[in-house]
């Protein structure tokens, strides 16, 4: 039996009060990484494949892949089109900051135990959302921040309105909150 390995990701944020990171790069890598956040990639050219979990998902230009807190993903490197897409990593106390509403992903991923789904073929509302907070958080326009905000309580809104996963997460909270270390090696 093949000794398996997996990274507990550390996300960085370049500001801890403002709990987002972008990007648009390739893939990279077949570390087998899982991390608290959030992770958001719209595939906008080219042809991939992610492993989140034990399945595997071959994404071409358009697909939506959403890995939810603490999936094992990794992404799989296939011949020389290598996929370009944009980046997503979400804290979850990221809306719950100062805010009237009371959304708490928080609250939604890690004790109701909601799971998104983790492929989405093609959605071009949901897609366009994601680029545009990309570009926003690159650009660094005048009260970005404020744009940025909107643009995701709204990404989050569609997909849990449309896009919550029917099966729950192996893990619960009480799980987690032990010592989450200690579930790499399991």
């Amino acid at each position: 039996m093949k000794n398996k390995t997996f990274n507990h990701e550390k996300i960085e944020f370049s500001n801890p009060n403002f709990g987002v990171v972008t990007a648009q790069k390739y893939p990279d890598g077949s570390v087998k990484n899982f991390h608290e956040e959030l992770e958001i990639k719209y595939y906008y050219e080219g042809n991939s494949a992610m492993m989140i979990d034990s399945q595997v998902f071959a994404l071409n230009k358009g697909n939506i892949v959403i890995v939810n807190p603490y999936e094992i993903h990794t992404n799989v490197n296939i011949g020389d089109n290598n996929g370009k897409y944009y980046l997503i990593i979400l804290n979850l106390d990221f809306l719950s900051k100062n805010n009237i509403l009371g959304l708490d992903l928080r609250t939604i991923f890690l004790y109701n135990r909601e799971k998104l789904v983790n492929f989405i073929e093609s959605d071009l509302e949901v897609a366009s959302l994601i680029e545009r907070v990309c570009l926003e958080v690159d650009k660094k326009q005048e009260n970005y921040q404020f744009m940025v905000y909107a643009l995701i309580s709204q990404l989050l809104t569609i997909l849990l309105r449309k896009y919550k996963s029917t099966q729950k997460p192996l893990l619960g909270v009480n799980f987690l909150d032990k010592n989450v270390d200690m579930i790499a090696p399991a």
